[in-house]
């Protein structure tokens, strides 16, 4: 994942607003709004704004390096740690939070929920960190990162056979 182009890394974002689901379920009465309005809304607000900082990422080169693109990866990481909290707290695992017989979070371990703190959250937390370290060795660098194809900026910030994306540039044809 490291080798990744941030720009890919930071468009597979979008996926978040999958988070909505939370706040479907919460309206069904599967999910505590305790659980899904935090959960379902920081997923849908990082996912609407991959959009804008993918156009930011294309048009300003030092935007990678920038505290805006930091905060906005930090903001994403911090949604689940709020998400996994509210999930810990509505789970029914700490005495007295939850009422008895009232709704708790144990659907998210029953498939397909499972999916999302098993695989989904761990993929995206993955995805925010990678970003990330790039970042960090950008700024210790002091460079943006390539858009070239070539194979001498591949070995940190190139696309690894991702030739063909649609936000890449420095390409004749």
């Amino acid at each position: 994942v490291l080798t990744r182009d941030i720009r890919f890394l930071t468009s597979l974002q979008h996926w978040r607003v999958i988070g909505g689901a939370f706040l479907l379920l919460y309206a069904a009465g599967a999910l505590p709004g305790e659980f899904a309005w935090p959960a379902g809304l920081g997923g849908i607000f990082i996912g609407l704004t991959a959009p804008l900082i993918m156009l930011a990422l294309a048009r300003r080169s030092g935007f990678a390096k920038g505290a805006t693109f930091i905060a906005w990866n930090v903001a994403g990481l911090l949604d689940f740690v709020v998400a996994g909290t509210a999930a810990t707290l509505a789970s029914g695992a700490v005495p007295g939070v939850v009422a008895p017989g009232s709704l708790s979070s144990a659907p998210m371990g029953i498939s397909p929920l499972f999916l999302f703190p098993g695989f989904i959250v761990p993929f995206f937390i993955m995805v925010h960190l990678s970003v990330l370290f790039q970042i960090f060795a950008l700024r210790r660098a002091g460079s943006a990162p390539s858009t070239r194809t070539t194979e001498a900026p591949r070995e940190v910030f190139a696309p690894v056979g991702a030739g063909d994306l649609p936000f890449q540039t420095g390409r004749e044809g």
